[in-house]
């Protein structure tokens, strides 16, 4: 609990293998800590460099921001061009799991980093819905869920330092499984629902710039269904 004089503490988590960041993030990261500033926020943004392993490289940084104590932990990838209002809702949303989307490196339209339980049955809530999994690209996890997260994975020595195994790969009878949906899935047997907020949806950064919009392609798919439903 924080009085009115101090200002909340946000970890903003982003490996950076080779220790480059994007300058379209860097812009972004930079006009985040004003507007959060301005909102009572102070954001702590570390750029984990020379860790070739991803997985442990964001377990690195979920020890980072339980040490800390932060209120919350959100990672952003070095490659992502975002919002900074965007920032501010996901930080001040009351779910303990939320994410803004990110458009994949594909000029395929209506390609995210999102995965529906139904796509055809979307529950939303005031420009929020809850999803089966999203990438950690662009995802807070609350002190509440990683505190849950700490407690309920193992601890494992790594390049000498003691860390949760909380991000990791895995498989199951479909085959491989990436660490970031494994960790929704972690968190969903934890009982925490995963939300994405669609009215801010991250770019992606690679040979080109890949940009779009969530919300339309949510409307889309309400549009689609609803005219099944008419044929029905």
């Amino acid at each position: 609990m924080t009085t009115d004089n101090e200002l909340r503490r946000v970890l903003i988590g982003t490996p950076a293998l080779d220790g480059k960041v994007q300058a379209w993030y860097t812009d972004s990261l930079a006009n985040s800590i004003k507007v959060c500033a301005a909102n009572g926020i102070d954001l702590l943004p570390v750029i984990l460099i020379d860790e070739s392993i991803l997985p442990m490289a964001r377990n690195e940084l979920l020890n980072i921001a339980y040490q800390e104590n932060v209120e919350s932990i959100v990672f952003i990838d070095a490659d992502q061009i975002w919002n900074p209002f965007g920032l501010l809702e996901v930080i001040n949303s009351s779910y303990d799991v939320m994410g803004l989307p990110v458009v994949s490196k594909t000029d395929v339209p209506g390609n995210f980093n999102v995965k529906f339980e139904d796509i055809n049955h979307i529950e939303e809530v005031e420009g929020n819905i809850k999803v089966s999994a999203i990438g950690t690209g662009f995802l807070k996890i609350s002190k509440n869920a990683l505190e849950k997260l700490w407690e309920s994975n193992e601890t494992t020595q790594f390049r000498g330092k003691e860390l949760k195994l909380i991000c990791e790969y895995a498989t199951d009878e479909n085959g491989f499984i990436g660490e970031d949906i494994n960790l929704c899935r972690k968190l969903k047997k934890l009982g925490f629902d995963i939300w994405v907020n669609t009215k801010h949806t991250c770019s992606h950064i690679g040979s080109k710039v890949w940009m779009g919009d969530f919300s339309q392609f949510i409307e889309f798919l309400q549009s689609q269904k609803h005219q099944k439903d008419l044929l029905n």
